[in-house]
């Protein structure tokens, strides 16, 4: 049978999951939990009374980590879970990949999101 194998330039996720979309939205969150707190108006309205908000930046900062942590985390082991050989350091180089004796071998479709190409 077929097998289904993804090639990572650098780890599981790549840049969206480990330092841009995902700790970027988490740190949005905090920030528009922080807005709300900071509307005691609207919160007075809604019967709550807060006394002074305020955030701790490295909590925060380790807030969005732990996250992509755990995304990128839970992301790798579905994949081995279902089978899918995750492949590191083949595509930095195309040198590497002779140098360590690795050859693919492709039948079907290969997609390559937001890959930089190489020099072969």
């Amino acid at each position: 049978g077929l097998k289904t194998a993804i090639i990572e330039g650098d780890v599981v996720g790549g840049t969206c999951v480990n330092r841009g979309c995902f700790p970027s939205k988490a740190v949005l969150a905090v920030s528009d939990r922080m807005r709300e707190y900071q509307n005691e108006h609207h919160l007075k309205a809604l019967g709550l009374q807060v006394s002074a908000a305020g955030y701790d930046r490295q909590g925060v900062a380790d807030h969005a980590n732990n996250l992509a942590s755990k995304i990128h985390s839970n992301l790798t082991n579905s994949m081995k879970a279902i089978g899918v050989d995750i492949l590191t350091d083949l595509i930095h180089e195309a040198s590497n990949a002779i140098a360590l004796g690795i050859r693919i071998q492709v039948s079907d479709n290969i997609h390559s999101p937001l890959s930089e190409p190489i020099a072969v």
